[in-house]
């Protein structure tokens, strides 16, 4: 099967997308179009008029045989706002692979945006896009906070963790607002106005963004609470999701972001966000964050860090060349596709031990109790599995 061209996709293309989706996803494409589809590209506030950020490849015969796509945002890089299109939806089927059409259409993709890039991916597909002009800038951690416990040795250990890490409760110095449906408003985008100049990357958090991202989003209801100080001004504010896909459901919190002067604001709505999430019989709830600030509130609420995301992106050298690793950024699970429905997964007690203990830093004094709990769970394990 001979490949003749690789072009973007035109809404006369809808019939034959659909037919490729089920070709590709089988019985998930129902989670692809045409929902998500129209959420994505036709509806997208940040797309091009007329034209759909979807690219495909096309054989002899004019049947598509691989599809990528873009999801559009406005992003904050330095002193300048904008375009960035996320890379989402790289498939090719089955019979071509291997034959370099997933790189042609990653090429095209990448450079038909101001900037382009992924923080959820493969390691193949990370190297496909350094290799192709793209570099590392800063990184999210992802974090894992289990809620429930088993009468089993492993669940004990993970709870022992988090017992270690967590800070004695304190009363809420903030007024927080009730869980409600996500909808945001002029106040929402004068707190983003607010935080901004802060990060030197972050996509753009206005109500437009918020609510096209979480109140439009197809499959899953966003939930959003709001910490107000005592004259009544906005400070902060947590958007997060049940992830309703996995038994035993968890949850995922999308955005945390507020006033840093006061660390306190994020440990009150991880609170309230929690106490929502518990009554809903979710088992655990995950974060990723980059901010410093927020990271240390994350971790004093209990969180374990697990992972670390770092950002590709691809751009011109005017735009991306001063962003490294060290560059201050907002990257969380609402970037990207990272956390769409149906891709949410939980972890284990097990898993999380396991990937927890791979990237913290065990040379530090900070995890001198951390360590030795592990090397016990680990010592058990072999005592009770004898080779």
């Amino acid at each position: 099967m001979s490949i003749i061209k690789v072009r973007r996709a035109e809404f006369q293309d809808i019939e034959k997308l659909e037919k490729f989706y089920y070709q590709a996803y089988g019985e998930k494409a129902t989670y692809k179009y045409p929902d998500r589809w129209n959420w994505h590209f036709r509806d997208n506030p940040y797309k091009e008029k007329d034209k759909l950020p979807v690219y495909i490849a096309e054989n002899d015969k004019g049947a598509i045989v691989g599809h990528t796509a873009a999801g559009k945002v406005r992003c904050k890089i330095f002193e300048k706002s904008v375009d960035l299109g996320w890379s989402v939806d790289t498939i090719v089927l089955p019979e071509i692979r291997g034959m370099g059409t997933g790189k042609l259409l990653q090429k095209f993709n990448q450079e038909d945006h101001t900037l382009f890039a992924s923080l959820s991916m493969t390691d193949a597909n990370k190297h496909i896009k350094l290799k192709q002009g793209s570099k590392e800038g800063p990184s999210t951690k992802l974090y894992v906070r289990m809620l429930s416990f088993e009468k089993t040795f492993t669940s004990r250990i993970v709870s022992i963790v988090q017992g270690s890490k967590k800070n004695k409760s304190t009363s809420p110095l903030f007024d927080i607002s009730e869980p409600e449906s996500a909808n945001f408003g002029e106040a929402d985008s004068a707190l983003w106005k607010q935080l901004r100049e802060r990060y030197e990357f972050a996509v753009e958090r206005d109500a437009i963004y918020l609510n096209w991202r979480y109140k439009e989003q197809p499959f899953t209801a966003h939930y959003c609470c709001r910490a107000f100080d005592k004259n009544g001004a906005l400070k902060g504010i947590i958007v997060y999701r049940m992830t309703e896909e996995n038994k035993p459901k968890g949850a995922v919190i999308l955005e945390l972001m507020g006033d840093v002067t006061n660390a306190i604001i994020f440990k009150d709505l991880i609170a309230a966000a929690e106490n929502h999430i518990k009554s809903s019989g979710a088992t655990q709830v995950q974060i990723a964050v980059s901010d410093a600030i927020i990271e240390k509130a994350v971790q004093n609420c209990g969180f374990i860090k697990i992972e670390d995301k770092p950002l590709v992106i691809f751009g011109a050298d005017e735009l991306t060349g001063r962003l490294s690793e060290r560059s201050l950024s907002m990257l969380t699970k609402g970037d990207q596709d990272w956390d769409e429905f149906p891709r949410a997964t939980m972890f284990s007690h097990y898993s999380l031990i396991k990937l927890s203990k791979n990237v913290y830093n065990f040379k530090n004094i900070n995890y001198i109790f951390y360590r030795g709990i592990l090397n016990l769970y680990m010592f058990s394990l072999r005592l009770r599995f004898k080779q």
